[in-house]
């Protein structure tokens, strides 16, 4: 028994470095992450470690992987991580980083030499197409535009989405109008005729061609918003008034109709009214039904 015990002792011994050199393995990363092909191949991968790590948000306790890099431009050392190695990049971008590796133009790996160009003093004073002023004939060998540039297209297509879309709102709002004071089907604006008219006009008002079903929950929105209008302006001027109602059945029998009506003059000696509720109930409207 004790020569076995012995023997164990040894082969646990035996396969304590293989244990240790697994966790200093110096060969490439097991998981990729996003940008890998674009950003580690300018990077030596030198070693991975697994850490005990708190999540800030929860609290939660986890078991992560630190990646240690090496810049192949400068030879510094930079931790990354399998999940994210967006600071890898960071470190190599010109555009966006003021504190870009210091060696990008010279690097210290010679086979990277000539990779970025360093700007010239002609290409930073002559406006080019980094510039708002800069013209299609301009000298700068750049394709992508400059950050005010890009500050300035961002604006413009926000600009014209919050367009578009007041734009829809608006046709949305107008066929619905249409379609209660003319007495219309909730199926007739889905008609492909009617739809190639408002589509030949614009365009971009195809969002606004909806379903029957739609235009139905936009009636129900509309009317919570005039009646609340309604009351509040009553509300305000003291205004008095009456309310009364009215029942009727559908031919078929099948369907009681009931409104109340609210009836009022307003300032100007006009008068005025409103629904202010409208339900529907199963059978005739007689006592029973209404009670």
């Amino acid at each position: 028994l004790v020569h076995e015990e012995t023997e164990s002792l040894a082969d646990s011994e035996r396969d304590e470095p293989r244990r240790n050199a697994t966790k200093r393995s110096d060969v490439g990363p097991q998981t990729p992450a996003e940008g890998d092909e674009t950003v580690t191949r300018f990077y030596r991968f030198i070693s991975s470690t697994l850490k005990t790590k708190t999540r800030r948000k929860t609290g939660e306790v986890y078991k992560g992987t630190d990646e240690r890099w090496q810049c192949r431009f400068c030879n510094g050392y930079y931790t990354g991580h399998p999940e994210n190695r967006s600071n890898l990049a960071l470190h190599l971008n010109v555009a966006s980083n003021k504190n870009c590796c210091k060696k990008i133009y010279d690097p210290e790996d010679k086979s990277l030499r000539g990779l970025y160009k360093q700007p010239t003093k002609e290409d930073a004073a002559a406006p080019g197409q980094h510039s708002p002023a800069g013209t299609a004939s301009s000298t700068s060998t750049s394709l992508l535009p400059g950050r005010g540039q890009q500050r300035l297209d961002m604006w413009r297509a926000s600009q014209k989405t919050e367009m578009t879309k007041q734009k829809v709102e608006e046709v949305r709002r107008l066929v619905l109008q249409w379609v209660i004071m003319d007495n219309q089907p909730f199926v007739q604006p889905t008609s492909p005729h009617f739809q190639a008219i408002l589509l030949a006009l614009n365009p971009a008002v195809g969002p606004a061609l909806l379903s029957p079903r739609q235009l139905r929950r936009d009636l129900e929105l509309a009317y919570g918003h005039v009646v609340q209008d309604a009351v509040a302006y009553l509300r305000k001027h003291g205004i008095r008034f009456s309310v009364s109602h009215d029942a009727w059945t559908s031919p078929s029998r099948r369907y009681t109709f009931l409104s109340f009506v609210v009836s009022y003059v307003d300032v100007d000696w006009s008068f005025k009214q409103f629904i202010l509720a409208f339900d529907v109930l199963d059978g005739p409207h007689i006592g029973a039904i209404l009670a």
